[in-house]
């Protein structure tokens, strides 16, 4: 995997004698969660938004691209949801915990990129096989599909918090979300793309 890749490099790179350091980031605090969610959610109104970012960080570890997916499937879900009445957020607070204390993060990944169209999941799993980011005409030509098609897919994709699209590029948002998709491939399926992009 592309972790282990990472890892290799920097082994081999401080076997040859050249300086390196390792910088350890941590989670994101339960306050900077509480500034995320609102920034996310475009409202300062959510009366419960500690008990909220606690659940948030008890799943995410303070994760910031694990708490954005969690948002966005709790909001999915109608668990988060704004209170007309009321005109604040807020959210069923037995459902959120059942979900925070049930789901894992890479289940979350791997259930949003079932909900994905089929020709969406297989452009991404081929990308995938490429790497971290991956030219649109190349996955194009891997594919055999159209570059408008491919174009297609991946704003599917990107509308879904899983890449990112610039400059007819498509990148994964993290690593985790590659991984994952490219645990969907079949092996069949991995020799097939693997035998294509040689």
């Amino acid at each position: 995997a592309a972790g282990q890749a990472l890892f290799s490099t920097i082994a081999e790179i401080e076997a040859n004698g050249i300086a390196s350091s390792r910088l350890t980031l941590p989670g994101l605090s339960q306050e900077c969660l509480c500034e995320l969610i609102r920034e996310s959610l475009g409202s300062s109104s959510f009366p419960n938004i500690m008990q909220f970012s606690a659940l948030i960080l008890e799943k995410t570890e303070g994760n910031p691209l694990f708490a954005v997916q969690l948002l966005g499937d709790l909001h999915k879900k109608q668990i988060l949801y704004f209170d007309e009445p009321s005109e604040s957020w807020s959210f069923d607070v037995e459902k959120a915990q059942s979900i925070v204390h049930s789901d894992n993060l890479a289940d979350l990944l791997v259930a949003k990129l079932h909900e994905l169209s089929a020709t969406t999941l297989k452009h991404l799993k081929v990308a995938s096989c490429l790497g971290n980011q991956v030219k649109l005409d190349e996955l194009s030509a891997l594919t055999g599909q159209p570059l408008d098609q491919i174009e297609l897919s991946m704003e599917a994709a990107q509308a879904e918090g899983l890449v990112h699209v610039t400059d007819k590029v498509c990148v994964f948002l993290h690593d985790r979300i590659r991984q994952a998709t490219y645990e969907l491939i079949s092996p069949a399926e991995r020799e097939s793309y693997h035998l294509n992009i040689a």
